[in-house]
């Protein structure tokens, strides 16, 4: 499938994953609104809030490959940034031992 048509196929379905996002990031700031924090961050509210809306409401077939794309390879991408934003001196704090054990989890994971 060529770019263009790739594009044209799944871009009313990110406009799916998008409204989803755009509620995520209501909610986040209504939390900070009413908690005076983000307890749960946009990123883990949209996941949530995008398991729902799949399971409550049955979607057609043409929404599979916008959809699938959304949650991998953009999800993927956010979640590779996301990660970025740690800083050294965060993962000191943390330890070694920390960093390990995680760095384990990802490695059986993708195994």
């Amino acid at each position: 499938m060529d770019l263009p048509r790739f594009i044209a196929r799944v871009f009313p379905d990110l406009l799916l994953s998008l409204v989803v996002t755009a509620a995520a990031f209501a909610l986040a700031h209504l939390e900070i609104l009413v908690f005076g924090r983000d307890w749960l961050e946009s990123l883990v509210l949209a996941i949530h809030l995008g398991a729902i809306v799949r399971s409550a409401f049955p979607f057609h077939a043409m929404f599979g490959l916008g959809v699938n794309f959304a949650a991998k390879q953009v999800l993927e991408a956010t979640i590779v940034l996301l990660g970025g934003t740690i800083s050294l001196g965060a993962i000191q704090a943390a330890g070694p031992a920390l960093v390990g054990g995680i760095a384990c989890i990802v490695v059986v994971t993708i195994a």
